[in-house]
């Protein structure tokens, strides 16, 4: 993915990237546990990252963290595109 494990544990240890408002949402550990799924998945099973990534796209859409996160932000979640299309 282009990124090395320095990187990925400055992200863990929260060193580099900044505080995320995701983190504050109720669905956060539910969030968690679907990132760690597409982890092993690709890990263990070899499925293709970029299927995992699209994957969890759609469960940030469906689920309603998207729209949290606007509102959080104070932006209009409608105002939100996604590859050319409205999230709604």
């Amino acid at each position: 993915m282009g990124i090395s494990d320095a990187a990925v544990c400055q992200y863990l240890k929260k060193k580099r990237g900044r505080y995320s408002v995701v983190e504050e949402l109720p669905a956060y550990p539910d969030l968690l546990a679907e990132i760690k799924r597409s982890a092993r998945l690709v890990a263990e099973e070899g499925s293709e990252y970029e299927l995992q990534i699209c994957r969890l796209c759609k469960y940030v859409v469906d689920s309603g963290i998207l729209e949290e996160v606007y509102k959080k932000l104070g932006e209009d979640p409608l105002s939100c595109t996604f590859m050319g299309f409205a999230v709604e």
